[in-house]
């Protein structure tokens, strides 16, 4: 009972924080869900809101000391934007209303891809260029299970494929529930997709940036990212800075997460300013 009624306050005091910075939050009977119009730094906004969590996600994004929002709202000669590990599609929205580019949404959770699903339906008629791939990103090509350490909500985290320890902890989890995803590299994804080479890359994975870069060398060799923001832990550190730099990317702005997690930022060395 205690926790309902603390689950409730806080629920309020978001919404509160919501209306107070021009924010508004109405049910959408169609998608079956609350849906938020904001406007962030002159870029409006609609996501569906589906937990607690999401709207505390919505209401901190901008905020100081967010290296991420940094990256995104001053971004130059944006073409397609690659969000891995899209989560709730946040970050990738406000790029695609920002510039008009297309956005391409890399997600392997469930929950956060019906997020991104009712995104993408609730933009149509705006004509938004939007691609979603549900699926893990590993170092090649593969069929595995993802491993849910926490219940099955929308902005839930803490999420592995093909091994039962989520690289973020020493020991393992309690696995909540599960499923079988295909996994593909990136390079295999763009091969396959024939989408265009992305100018501007998020990578968000939670420990398992590594395997990502394993499978994106062709992409690096190409050099027609212009930058790369990725979240590294320290299992990761090692390997990602020699790769980015033996690709003539340097890492140029750091964010620390209170986790001991970090934003790196690297661009092509001619990009450097």
């Amino acid at each position: 009972m205690v926790n309902n009624i603390r689950n409730f306050y806080y629920l309020l005091k978001q919404i509160f924080i919501l209306f107070k910075n021009s924010g508004s939050l109405k049910f959408n009977s169609e998608i079956g869900c609350f849906v938020c119009k904001k406007k962030i730094n002159g870029v409006e906004i609609i996501l569906p809101v589906r937990s607690r969590k999401i709207l505390t996600r919505i209401n901190n994004f901008g905020s100081s000391n967010d290296i991420v929002f940094d990256w995104i709202k001053d971004l130059s000669n944006v073409k397609n934007f690659l969000d891995i590990g899209s989560a709730n599609g946040l970050e990738g929205i406000f790029v695609h209303n920002k510039y008009g580019c297309k956005v391409i949404f890399i997600e392997m959770y469930i929950p956060s891809l019906d997020d991104l699903l009712k995104i993408q339906y609730l933009c149509k008629e705006k004509k938004v260029d939007i691609e979603i791939f549900q699926g893990a990103i590993t170092s090649k090509s593969s069929l595995s299970k993802v491993y849910n350490h926490s219940p099955p909500k929308s902005g839930g985290t803490f999420n592995s494929y093909d091994t039962k320890r989520s690289p973020f902890f020493f020991k393992k989890q309690k696995i909540e529930t599960s499923y079988w995803s295909s996994g593909l590299s990136i390079d295999d994804f763009l091969l396959r997709t024939t989408l265009d080479f992305p100018s501007h890359v998020k990578i968000d994975v939670d420990g398992y940036e590594s395997e990502i870069i394993k499978g994106c060398l062709k992409l690096l060799k190409s050099r027609k990212v212009k930058e790369y923001m990725i979240e590294m832990c320290s299992d990761s550190e090692k390997f990602i800075y020699k790769t980015m730099k033996s690709y003539g990317y340097v890492e140029i702005k750091k964010g620390m997460h209170k986790n001991g997690n970090w934003d790196s930022l690297f661009v092509k060395k001619n990009n450097k300013s």
